[in-house]
């Protein structure tokens, strides 16, 4: 379960947040609000693919957040993007992967 007050961001998720135009604001309403859609466990942490559609933008908008949970509280984004942009890997509604 993700911990939505006590979010951290990789170097690597800014980075590629700032390159595609995804705000703080979104990705922290990803992780209050998605659906998990895959999950990978590491000898680390427990790691997913959080779902989430922004029901606020003028048009239905797509995104997906890889996270990590921490065992001292923290949730750490590692990515995310928009899917829209790998739209032949996802099913019509960006759920299910095809590859």
């Amino acid at each position: 379960m993700p911990y939505p007050d006590n979010i951290v961001y990789t170097a690597h998720a800014v980075e590629q947040m700032d390159k595609r135009g995804i705000s703080q604001f979104i990705v922290e309403r990803a992780i209050a609000n998605g659906e998990v859609i895959e999950e990978y466990d590491t000898s680390e942490e427990r790691r997913y693919l959080l779902h989430w559609d922004d029901d606020y933008a003028e048009f239905m908008m797509p995104y997906h957040v890889v996270a990590a949970d921490k065992s001292d509280g923290r949730t750490i984004v590692i990515t995310a993007y928009d899917p829209r942009s790998q739209a032949d890997r996802w099913s019509d509604d960006f759920k299910t992967r095809l590859d």
